[in-house]
């Protein structure tokens, strides 16, 4: 790091000096005489500037252990090294770290991936280092008769999560928060002497649920489970960043409803764009946030004891628009969902209510 700084240095003054001898060529009145001089020295302070750019190299982050298949059973324990004083960046689907996470500690992984590290120093990068990994992500003998379909029917700790853990067990490490009425694809179960654990994947997570806290439901045809495609926030609000992680910089705020394409997923957060055709990528939103609508019957599942509002217009604003209320427990067959509002009908007339209010079933 020392020929690093030292290298930076002089970039630095280079930089200063090749602008005080532009300034002086052109915007300062100099003697005839003085203009030679003048030349020579940005010239040489521009040449300085460039080998001293180009002289510093960044060495490339060391990645531990190194690339091997992990034994079944077993997860790794990453660990990226580099030289004091640089900053990691680091993605865990191979592709350039830039945009990625900050390296703050090692961490665990336990599916299979590739990770990709860079170091950076002021305005340079280094090289990307990479290590693949393959990892056995269901270390358990599953029962596939349980397969399919679940929704989050009621959550663990909160009002609001259910968690998707690292092993079969209430001491797993918690990798992800499922939210109540999420719809996840159940690969198979493993049963314990305690309970039964549900092996799950949701939004290119994998992991472990306690099967009490779901219940399998019967969807449509057309209906979709960790694909790509247009979500909808699901929260009353959610933070919209510049990487996949809850430190990097906010882009904007989202709120409940609104509409987004998900283009891929990466360590369940969503890669957001406007559309799929789209080829800017508006940021990235944790997926803990974000719902996909699923066509199918849906249940009345409202907080409140009198039922449901149903609404000529998707507008909770206005309670003139009221036209009915529908019962809790009541069954709705629904196809349309738009920005936080579906429409259907509800005897004989076509209406809205709000999304978060339905259960699918």
């Amino acid at each position: 790091m020392v020929g690093i700084w030292i290298l930076f240095i002089i970039w630095l003054f280079a930089a200063i000096g090749a602008i005080i001898s532009l300034i002086r060529l052109f915007w300062v009145k100099r003697k005839p005489s003085d203009k030679p001089t003048e030349v020579i020295t940005a010239i040489v302070s521009i040449l300085t500037l460039l080998f001293s750019w180009f002289a510093i190299k960044i060495p490339s982050p060391e990645i531990y252990p190194l690339d091997n298949e992990i034994p079944k059973n077993e997860s790794v324990n990453i660990t990226l090294v580099a030289n004091k004083g640089l900053k990691i960046k680091y993605t865990l689907d191979g592709t350039d770290p830039k945009s990625g996470n900050n390296y703050i500690d090692s961490f665990n992984l336990n599916h299979s991936a590739t990770v990709a590290a860079r170091a950076r120093f002021v305005l340079w990068w280094s090289d990307i280092s990479k290590s693949n990994y393959t990892i056995e992500t269901a270390p358990y003998t599953l029962d596939e008769s349980n397969a399919g379909i679940y929704s989050v029917d009621h959550c663990e700790a909160s009002p609001r999560y259910t968690y998707i853990r690292d092993s079969a067990t209430n001491n797993g490490n918690i990798i992800f928060e499922l939210r109540k009425h999420n719809i996840i694809e159940v690969k198979g179960t493993y049963s314990n002497d305690n309970s039964e654990w549900a092996y799950v994947e949701y939004c290119g997570i994998c992991g472990w649920v306690n099967t009490e806290f779901l219940t399998k439901v019967q969807i449509t045809e057309n209906a979709v489970v960790n694909s790509l495609g247009y979500y909808y926030v699901s929260t009353d609000w959610a933070n919209m960043r510049k990487s996949a992680s809850e430190q990097a910089e906010k882009v904007q705020k989202v709120y409940y409803g609104q509409k987004y394409y998900v283009d891929r997923f990466q360590e369940g957060w969503g890669i957001i764009k406007n559309s799929p055709d789209d080829e800017t990528i508006l940021g990235y939103i944790s997926m803990e946030c974000m719902s996909l609508f699923q066509p199918g019957i849906y249940k009345i599942n409202s907080v409140s004891e009198s039922g449901l509002n149903f609404r000529s217009m998707p507008d909770e604003e206005d309670d003139t628009n009221i036209i009915d209320k529908i019962p809790n427990d009541t069954e709705i067959n629904i196809t349309k969902h738009e920005n936080g509002w579906i429409e259907a009908i509800y005897k004989g007339v076509n209406g809205w209510v709000k999304m978060k209010d339905m259960k699918l079933i």
